[in-house]
């Protein structure tokens, strides 16, 4: 009775919006009541599951739900690292109002790497106070030599280099055959 109302009641209407929703509404409505009928019981039944539905009375009306348990195994592989592990040697000296650093990059577990490291270069201004400036740089190799690299900072005018390190250093291997 109640779908034939709301049958009537779509073709009052005169949006094609609002009665393709009320029919949609109607057909899964219409798809309950088999459901409603297979999962009803009556006395010591109620409430109980019966074909994955569960039926409960409320009131007038019927309350149906349904529950299902999907159990599913994730496996997580492990990526083979290729990462590796570089040492720096530094040393600097200040040239007027630069940093000049020279170093050395070393790493004994594969030929062909590279990586990046940022070097952390700490001054003292005129009223004593410090500053760290930080610049990062990259590096590469293809055999198993040692990078050796020199390379000069902006330290600022009237400034005194205090000390220089490296931080973050970061090293992948890049060939097949990592030890």
């Amino acid at each position: 009775m109640m779908l034939a109302r709301l049958h009537s009641n779509l073709q009052k209407q005169d949006k094609p919006l609002i009665q393709s929703a009320l029919r949609q509404y109607i057909l899964a409505f219409a798809c309950l009541i088999p459901l409603a009928a297979a999962g009803q019981q009556s006395g010591d039944d109620a409430g109980r599951q019966k074909g994955g539905i569960t039926s409960e009375k409320v009131g007038n009306s019927l309350r149906l739900s349904s529950e299902k348990q999907i159990t599913t195994k994730v496996e997580f592989v492990q990526p083979e690292s290729k990462s590796c592990q570089a040492t720096l040697t530094l040393g600097f000296d200040q040239r007027n109002t630069m940093a000049a650093v020279d170093g050395t990059i070393e790493n004994t577990m594969c030929a062909a790497s590279g990586g990046d490291y940022e070097l952390a270069i700490t001054v003292k201004d005129g009223s004593g106070e410090l500053k760290t400036l930080e610049f990062t740089e990259k590096w590469q190799r293809s055999d198993s030599k040692s990078v050796i690299f020199s390379s000069r900072y902006p330290i600022g005018d009237n400034m005194d280099l205090v000390r220089v390190r490296a931080r973050k250093v970061h090293c992948v291997c890049t060939d097949a055959a990592a030890k």
